[in-house]
């Protein structure tokens, strides 16, 4: 097993090529945006900086421009509105779907060249800190890489990957395998490689996460080298979030930690 999740890691890693293409069409969204707006910057976050994507995976962008205020959410609209038009004049994309309403505005497509589909939001900076952070522990913790990409195929395949459905985002999943990984107790006390023993923490991630873990009492922190805290002391304990059919699990936000993310899972 320890073999076969290696060769899966190196079968869906992206290759040179391919992930050049995709900075090909992020250079035609940043000139068509740019062309207008010389001073925005068009920024990649996500899977996409992090290189933990498949083939088809989404790219995701946010537009920093000094003339849009975070606060103003009819300013944010407006403005996407006005990309969404710039894109379709600059055939990136024949139609452009404008979400105004979702709590974070945002613009979707599929592009022209390549057919990647593309989320692009505006002033948002919580994803680009995010992927300085993913990208540490992938550098500092090898065995993350080749987990993610496992455990997000096993996901898919089962239709667990949207949050929205009541499974995981890629975010939630790369900071539960970051804490596996630092609380395990045998890499803990260095008694295993964990880039030698991949299946064996494949099968023991699916045993905690699946059996084991105290989802009603107990939420993840990757910070400071890793733990565990008391959701009642966070203050995210409550009757919504306790009975059957439904259990969450809670996963501080390295990058903001007065942040919590609820996660309704199935």
């Amino acid at each position: 097993l320890n073999a076969e999740v290696d060769a899966f890691n190196t079968y869906i890693r992206p290759r040179d090529e391919e992930h050049s293409v995709r900075l090909m069409v992020i250079e035609c969204i940043r000139s068509s945006i740019t062309r207008k707006w010389p001073s925005a910057r068009v920024l990649a976050f996500g899977s996409q900086e992090t290189q933990l994507y498949f083939p088809n995976g989404d790219i995701d962008l946010v537009v920093h421009y000094d003339g849009i205020s975070v606060e103003r959410k009819d300013q944010i609209v407006s403005f996407l509105s006005e990309i969404s038009c710039l894109l379709q004049q600059a055939k990136v994309s024949r139609r452009v779907n404008l979400i105004g309403k979702a709590r974070v505005p945002i613009i979707k497509f599929v592009t022209e060249l390549g057919h990647f589909a593309v989320d692009i939001s505006v002033n948002q900076t919580n994803g680009l800190r995010a992927v300085t952070v993913v990208n540490r522990f992938l550098w500092y913790l090898p065995a993350v890489r080749p987990l993610v990409m496992v455990i997000k195929a096993f996901l898919l395949q089962r239709g667990l990957n949207e949050p929205y459905s009541g499974g995981f985002g890629s975010y939630t999943v790369i900071c539960m395998v970051v804490s596996f990984l630092q609380m395990h107790p045998k890499i803990r006390r260095k008694e295993i490689d964990p880039r030698m023993n991949l299946g064996v923490l494949l099968l023991d991630f699916l045993e905690l996460y699946g059996r084991y873990f105290n989802y009603s009492e107990v939420g993840i922190s990757i910070r400071n080298g890793g733990s565990y805290f008391s959701r009642e002391k966070r203050g995210w304990l409550g009757a919504d979030f306790r009975g059957p059919p439904r259990m969450t699990i809670s996963v501080e936000d390295p990058v903001d930690i007065s942040t919590l993310h609820p996660l309704c899972l199935k």
